[in-house]
């Protein structure tokens, strides 16, 4: 309940004998108790003290009080009972017979039996991301070279279903072609063949198809036809025909896989492991992706200059988006790949 208070201030001529009073009105304070079934709390709220000044038994204004007692022409009756008077007092609302304030009662719920405390999260720290370096990689195990690498093919002996893996030849099986590196059905007319059409994954080695294989590190394989595409494309591989593998090549070897001529090498300076493989024909490999890295072909007895880098190519006269040749002279050639 907000309770007002009235006081009545009284001012006097300047050097009048005269002490009037104060006088202070109190409220009568009503406490009504509201009826219902739940318990409150009544409290009581001071409200504000209301000024009113009196001169020779007449009410005046706070200014014209106020203003005599700065000018010295009057004073108060009581010092004491009027320190503030004079102070600017905010707006005030008659006050109402009486007022209550209920304090809210807050029901607190029983937990539940089933419920779990809280968990400590503990304190939220912004830590620094620490970036560990890269670790160096190491140089991958080579693959081990087909088994039987020195033996003769059994010339149309071995079903075309079979991957001759005896001979030499390396089963890619991520390919999904059976093992083989790449397989193309050709259409051939007179000395050319006219049509190609490249397998992809799931294809089979079958009757008029070209199956090419790959071969251990140090080797490279032997068997690519004379007859090739009339229009500059390659063909190589042992051929299926009658549902059995024949060689293409057997004047230059009865082998599947060769000895490399050597003499090439590479230097890796990057952070990253590179593969480094060597056009498989038929032509399988994309050779038209732009690398992220640059290549140079480094050697002591290089005829030309050779490198690669952001899509071009670089010799001793230019430029170009096709590519670069050096001879080797003697000694080794090194390509070296860099960031």
């Amino acid at each position: 309940m907000k309770l007002a208070i009235s006081v009545v201030l009284t001012v006097a001529a300047a050097g009048s004998l005269a002490a009037a009073q104060s006088h202070r009105h109190n409220h009568h304070r009503h406490k009504h108790v509201k009826r219902s079934p739940d318990p409150t709390d009544v409290v009581v709220v001071p409200g504000p003290t209301v000024y009113a000044y009196e001169f020779e038994g007449e009410l005046i204004s706070k200014s014209q009080a106020c203003d005599g007692i700065q000018e010295g022409a009057l004073q108060w009756a009581d010092p004491d009972n009027a320190k503030n008077a004079c102070d600017p007092q905010p707006s005030v609302t008659p006050p109402k017979a009486a007022e209550f304030y209920e304090k809210p009662t807050t029901t607190h719920p029983a937990p539940s039996a089933s419920s779990d405390p809280p968990k400590d999260q503990g304190p939220n720290l912004d830590l620094p991301e620490v970036k560990l370096p890269l670790p160096i990689p190491k140089a991958p195990s080579p693959p081990l070279s087909g088994a039987g690498v020195d033996q003769d093919f059994p010339d149309g002996q071995i079903s075309c279903s079979n991957f001759p893996a005896e001979y030499g030849a390396i089963s890619l099986d991520w390919l999904g072609l059976g093992g083989w590196s790449g397989i193309q059905y050709v259409t051939v007319q007179g000395s050319s063949v006219t049509d190609i059409r490249t397998g992809i994954h799931g294809d089979k080695c079958e009757d008029g198809a070209m199956c090419s294989y790959a071969c251990g590190p140090g080797y490279q394989k032997s068997q690519w036809p004379s007859t090739q595409g009339s229009t500059g494309q390659s063909v190589g591989g042992l051929k299926c025909s009658g549902g059995k593998l024949y060689l293409t090549n057997p004047g230059l070897s009865k082998k599947l896989c060769m000895k490399g001529v050597g003499g090439v090498q590479v230097k890796n300076t990057m952070s990253q492991v590179v593969a480094v493989c060597r056009t498989d024909y038929p032509e399988r490999a994309t050779t038209n992706a732009k690398l992220d890295f640059s290549i140079k072909i480094e050697g002591s007895n290089l005829s030309g200059a050779c490198s690669y880098k952001n899509g071009m190519f670089y010799d001793a006269t230019g430029s170009n988006p096709n590519g670069c040749t050096v001879g080797v002279t003697g000694g080794t050639a090194t390509y070296v790949f860099s960031d």
